[in-house]
């Protein structure tokens, strides 16, 4: 959908009140107004769709290792936990926005943390991941997402094209749950050996990273 400049003259006490929700939305004025008329009007805004999109991943999430903590307009906030002395939390934040024939977005992983051993061990992870992506075979993967680590925190390019009538927000639900998951996994399976990872087990991770991609209906 497109966005244009209008002028609208309105009532100020319905203005306030607008003003107020939108606050308590965590959006503005403009957005709220549009998703209130396309409802009325039985219409499917961007944010809707992502919306939905967020509500299929939350339901293909398991709560025993991974839960949605925060959900907002473009913006959804999954929590999980890694195996490391206190089990401290691990953060991913996926924003996603809804462009003519594409979802595109990034993934920020990270931990409220002042351990200097669990940033390095977060780091190495974060590294090992990357190269596990990129190594992934051409003919698995063509396409492959930018990355960026640093100061034990991993960020992650999301692009997810679309032609006609567009992605089932379902399957692309899912393939995002189902990627938190694998990453997850992959993590703990990292930190249960001190030393790291050995070959046996970058090479077990890596065939995980291919299986995911052949599986899924929706790269992402």
């Amino acid at each position: 959908m497109s966005k244009s400049m209008y002028s609208l003259i309105l009532i100020d006490e319905i203005v306030k009140s607008v003003d107020k929700l939108a606050h308590q939305r965590g959006t503005n004025r403009s957005n709220l107004i549009n998703q209130i008329l396309a409802e009325h009007l039985s219409l499917k805004t961007p944010e809707k769709r992502i919306s939905e999109i967020f509500v299929h991943t939350g339901d293909n999430l398991d709560e025993d290792t991974l839960q949605v903590v925060q959900c907002t307009s473009g913006t959804l906030v999954v929590k999980g936990a890694v195996n490391f002395k206190y089990n401290p939390t691990i953060r991913y934040q996926l924003n996603l926005n809804a462009a003519p024939r594409a979802y595109t977005g990034e993934l920020k992983i990270s931990t409220r943390t002042q351990s200097k051993s669990l940033i390095y061990r977060l780091s190495m992870f974060y590294e090992l991941w990357m190269q596990i992506e990129k190594a992934c075979p051409a003919e698995i993967r063509k396409n492959k997402p930018k990355f960026e680590v640093g100061g034990g925190k991993f960020s992650r390019e999301i692009t997810v094209s679309h032609r006609g009538e567009g992605i089932d927000h379902e399957a692309l639900g899912k393939a995002i749950a189902d990627y938190l998951h694998l990453f997850d996994k992959t993590m703990s399976m990292f930190f249960e050996t001190k030393a790291g990872v050995d070959v046996g087990t970058y090479k077990e991770m890596l065939l995980m990273y291919e299986k995911l991609i052949q599986d899924s209906e929706i790269m992402v």
